[in-house]
């Protein structure tokens, strides 16, 4: 039996999202996070709590670790200086990566990572538990066999922008992958991982190969807001238990206390 934890979208150094309480920047100045960021901790403190119990062999961070803003759209950074994102980054994944023996980390989306995922890669060469394959610390996609079970980890897919077409996405990521599996002649996965979207999907049993979207680790930014305004944010993560050739999928889900309106 094997054990892994699955997570997404984390986007540290945003000012909306997920940041260890107290930063400090390349000239010493101290940052601190905000009371919405205080929630995402919160959540964070929670999830550490859970892996004590789950106990899980593997962590996939599946990509958007990093928030760089490359293409310079929004203001809403704590700090432009590379090297200074990263060790944010670190700082606020290690209570958690120190827990997991073997650690992958896929790259996400260059508007956020960097142009060749540059900034995961620096921060998965931070940690010693970071599983290298070939020459690189992160990766575009994983192929892994977990007792048995065959899963597939990748950053992107798509989810159209009204509720009720939400399950669709994943029920077409599930059927698209299994079609191209099998048109190469190869079994497919039994279960396939995506974030990228920020928001929950399941294809469930629809199919014989089964899609997992996770959700993210923040609020919505400006870009959001002007696309799906005053959408609430989904949060959480997903443990899955691997045993002989079967799984079992977990979602953590974590719930927003709701809107703010204002009585006038």
């Amino acid at each position: 039996m094997k054990k892994i934890l699955d997570i997404s979208d984390l986007h540290i150094n945003s000012t909306v999202a997920l940041c260890k309480p107290s930063t400090f920047l390349d000239d010493g100045q101290e940052v601190k996070i905000t009371k919405a960021q205080r929630w995402f901790w919160d959540n964070w403190c929670d999830l550490i709590e859970r892996v004590d119990t789950f106990k899980p062999d593997i962590l996939i961070v599946n990509g958007d670790a990093l928030e760089g803003d490359t293409k310079q759209r929004s203001y809403q950074l704590i700090t432009r200086n590379p090297t200074t994102i990263v060790s944010i980054g670190s700082e606020t994944l290690e209570p958690l990566v120190s827990k997991i023996p073997a650690v992958y980390f896929v790259r996400g989306t260059g508007a956020h990572g960097g142009k060749s995922g540059y900034l995961e890669e620096s921060l998965a060469k931070d940690f010693d538990n970071s599983v290298k394959l070939g020459k690189n610390y992160s990766h575009w996609s994983l192929n892994l066999i977990v007792d048995g079970v065959r899963i597939s980890a990748a950053h992107h897919t798509t989810m159209g922008g009204l509720p009720w077409t939400r399950p669709n996405a994943a029920n077409a990521m599930a059927a698209k992958v299994q079609f191209q599996y099998s048109q190469d002649g190869e079994r497919p996965p039994d279960l396939v991982l995506r974030g990228h979207v920020h928001r929950w999907a399941d294809s469930y049993d629809a199919y014989k190969t089964r899609a997992i979207v996770t959700p993210c680790w923040t609020l919505a930014t400006e870009h959001t807001q002007k696309i799906a305004p005053d959408t609430l944010p989904e949060c959480g993560a997903v443990f899955i238990t691997c045993d002989s050739g079967k799984y079992e999928a977990e979602k953590i889900k974590y719930e927003p206390k709701g809107r703010v309106w204002v009585k006038v």
